[in-house]
């Protein structure tokens, strides 16, 4: 269920579109009047609605050998949508479902003064950890720094500086967020934080504060009765970014 299809001979990117001209290219579709085609596998489609979500899908039959979008889910569909947008927001330049040599990224953000580019991965079904590193490797040749955010995390290694993965979750008012060492984040925030340098891998925790409470006792050797000074860390405070 992509967002964008060939509609026409023209891209359309179906969250974007205003809702009556969505309506009309409805009508339009099931008139028989334009021809879809979906993004990426080129299989043909309708244009509908679902969850509120504007999106187009296979039609019946053509999505059994679709071997690029698979079975999205909705939640997989607003995520990527709401990440394209967080995206633009930060100041960057954003596409769902972008295209590129041996991938499809659900999303492909990049900034038009560089070459970097970041392409961000909506993972809602279960992924082993070795698919997670192949496919970040195509990413890798191609030149682009790739993102995961994942439902089922788990059994997955979420210190891996080589392959970025996030834990993606959703509360019962269907919200996005990202949890990040403890820390409760919505999904745009996040998003923010991380095209902006904010959310960075370290191999160390440099503390803005440390405390460290330190017991001093005389104690008395065992073997000759001379007092000894004994030091004991009772605990160690951090505060960090």
């Amino acid at each position: 269920m992509p967002l964008s299809a060939e509609v026409g001979g023209e891209l359309i990117v179906a969250p974007q579109m205003p809702s009556q001209e969505w309506k009309d290219l409805v009508r339009r579709i099931r008139a028989g009047t334009v021809e879809v085609r979906l993004s990426g596998c080129g299989s043909p489609g309708h244009a509908r609605i679902r969850n509120g979500l504007q999106h187009f899908a296979h039609n019946p039959g053509s999505g059994q050998v679709c071997t690029v979008h698979g079975s999205e889910t909705d939640a997989h569909l607003h995520a990527k949508w709401i990440i394209c947008e967080a995206a633009r927001q930060a100041g960057w330049s954003a596409d769902v479902e972008h295209a590129g040599p041996g991938w499809i990224a659900d999303v492909l953000a990049w900034q038009d003064r560089s070459d970097i580019k970041v392409a961000c991965e909506v993972q809602w079904s279960r992924q082993t950890f070795d698919d997670y590193r192949t496919r970040q490797r195509g990413y890798r040749d191609a030149g682009v720094r790739a993102a995961w955010f994942a439902r089922h995390t788990a059994h997955l290694q979420m210190n891996d500086s080589e392959v970025p993965i996030f834990e993606l979750t959703r509360d019962d008012s269907r919200e996005f967020g990202v949890r990040l060492c403890g820390q409760a984040l919505t999904l745009p925030e996040f998003v923010t934080r991380l095209l902006t340098g904010q959310v960075q891998h370290h191999d160390q925790l440099i503390s803005d504060h440390a405390q460290i409470s330190v017991g001093v006792y005389d104690y008395p050797c065992y073997k000759c009765g001379c007092l000894c000074l004994l030091w004991n860390v009772e605990g160690v405070d951090l505060a960090g970014r």
